[in-house]
């Protein structure tokens, strides 16, 4: 079957399923294959390079329009969160950010229960992939709420569900300054975030990207490494945290920083490091200022010059 056939009598399938049979939780797993299956087959009919219609943006459109459907139907509306949980993991396997966010209204201003009503299941579901979109998003604030609330919401046999949300809200915890113990990362088993951890607590820069590289592919699959990537520049901020603090002065000469960042196992110039430091004191990770001329880094004495970072992030970062 042609791909672009596949994705027509996908579609007309979903639309008759949603309108005709659909109510939770009974049709709740076919409801999410049918989904999955279309969205593969919209996938499938895009990359056959067919110029007459953009598959992925007629999934979309048509899976916006079942939602419209599903939520103005009252016998229906236990059903509706789920539908929006499948929609969640489509779009982002898509990275379609718009359109999970499109969704988000649609909630809100309908007669749809409060979501504590729904079965715990559908509560894990949601809250998951709403941290997911705030991780996207770069609202790790959020992330960890959402995240959170899916990790504490499962049982203690769902461990593999457990060691998955764990992977998404042990990065976001780490951004916004809470380092997970090693108890914890023990006890699912997620040894690379161990070695991540250890790096980032100590500012080990070299450490964090040997793990970074070792574990790379597994880190893209779980679609967490470019976050992971993020937390470099807070091993930076701890290694010269360390250096100021042996220092014991505000006033720190960048040679010492440049001698903190060799001390890690890695060969930057002046300006480079004068860059990170730079960059540092722009996103307010750092308070202070460099003396270019005097090749000085001059640390705030009025207040923490490496402040909380629950004190730096705002709500939604």
């Amino acid at each position: 079957v042609e791909p672009a056939a596949a994705y027509e009598a996908l579609e007309r399938a979903f639309k008759s399923f949603v309108v005709s049979l659909f109510e939770a939780p009974a049709w709740n797993r076919t409801l999410q294959t049918l989904i999955r299956r279309l969205r593969l087959a919209a996938e499938a009919a895009d990359a056959e390079g067919n110029k007459q219609a953009d598959f992925n943006s007629k999934f979309a459109q048509c899976a916006r329009t079942m939602v419209v459907k599903i939520l103005t139907a009252s016998e229906k509306k236990y059903g509706a969160l789920f539908l929006v949980c499948a929609l969640f993991e489509a779009f982002l396997k898509l990275k379609n950010v718009t359109m999970c966010n499109s969704l988000l209204p649609m909630l809100q201003t309908t007669n749809l229960p409060p979501v504590e009503e729904f079965s715990v299941s559908q509560r894990v579901m949601y809250s998951f992939y709403r941290g997911r979109l705030a991780i996207f998003e770069s609202k790790f604030v959020d992330a960890v709420g959402f995240l959170q609330t899916a990790f504490e919401l499962c049982t203690k046999k769902s461990l593999k569900n457990k060691r998955l949300i764990l992977c998404l809200l042990v990065p976001a915890k780490i951004l916004v300054g809470s380092m997970p113990s090693d108890r914890v990362l023990d006890k699912y088993g997620l040894y690379p975030y161990k070695e991540l951890c250890e790096a980032t607590r100590v500012g080990n820069v070299s450490a964090f990207q040997r793990c970074l590289r070792t574990h790379r592919a597994a880190f893209v699959r779980l679609g967490i490494y470019l976050t992971l990537e993020r937390i470099q520049v807070l091993v930076y901020r701890n290694l010269f945290r360390s250096a100021a603090a042996i220092c014991g002065s505000n006033k720190v000469r960048l040679q010492t920083m440049r001698a903190a960042v060799g001390a890690a196992g890695l060969q930057l110039d002046g300006l480079e490091v004068e860059c990170i430091l730079a960059t540092l004191i722009y996103r307010r990770l750092i308070k202070g200022y460099l003396h270019h001329e005097r090749q000085v880094l001059v640390l705030s004495s009025k207040a923490d010059p490496f402040p909380p970072l629950h004190l730096v992030l705002g709500p939604s970062e």
